[in-house]
């Protein structure tokens, strides 16, 4: 999943790199007599930093399109909660709402919730704190009203995209462990008995 907006992001940056290291040079050099020098290596700063801010995206979205080269990691639990499956929905959004890649879908016995994004993996690395926090998950959360409450099917899996190799292998250890971690938050907030002041 690619966050909405970046691809506009990343033009922008593109254009606004491309005038400030490529144009405002050869103005200089055309008015204040700058060595002709200075475009060249504008020309050459933008390609650096163009590849630097393309790829990710670019393997982000080739990834997308390419069969998955390990199994999705997902794992599922059952809970019962002592609240109603309202309080326990608005709970689990509470939950995520420091987080800026989330995306969350909401009807009457069912929330999904989408966390992380495969492009910014790609862009932190894969082995990074920031890229470690932006592994793709999509937890779904199915409730019931019970007598006591509610009880909760909670199904976590990865929407990693594809990754090859050795690297692919220890990607799939992590995203195990997020998947499982992503689940065990949401089960601890939902079982809580009281909403934390």
């Amino acid at each position: 999943m690619i966050p909405s907006g970046t691809t506009a992001k990343i033009i922008t940056a593109l254009l606004f790199l491309i005038v400030a290291t490529i144009a405002v040079p050869l103005i200089l050099v055309r008015t204040q007599g700058l060595p002709p020098i200075w475009p060249v290596l504008g020309v050459l700063f933008t390609i650096v930093i163009s590849s630097v801010l393309l790829a990710p995206y670019l393997a982000s979205k080739k990834s997308q399109k390419m069969p998955r080269s390990y199994p999705p990691q997902v794992y599922e639990t059952d809970v019962d909660s002592p609240v109603s499956v309202a309080e326990v929905f608005q709970r689990i959004e509470d939950l995520f709402t420091t987080r800026r890649d989330i995306s969350i879908q909401r009807q009457d016995y069912e929330l999904k919730v989408h966390l992380g994004s495969d492009y910014k993996l790609r862009m932190h690395g894969v082995f990074s704190s920031s890229g470690r926090d932006a592994l793709p998950v999509t937890a779904t959360v199915q409730a019931v009203e019970t007598e006591y409450g509610s009880h909760l099917h909670i199904s976590c899996t990865d929407n990693l995209g594809w990754f090859v190799g050795k690297q692919g292998k220890q990607m799939m250890e992590t995203t195990e462990q997020c998947v499982r971690e992503t689940a065990r938050q949401i089960a601890d907030v939902a079982t809580r008995k009281t909403s934390k002041a």
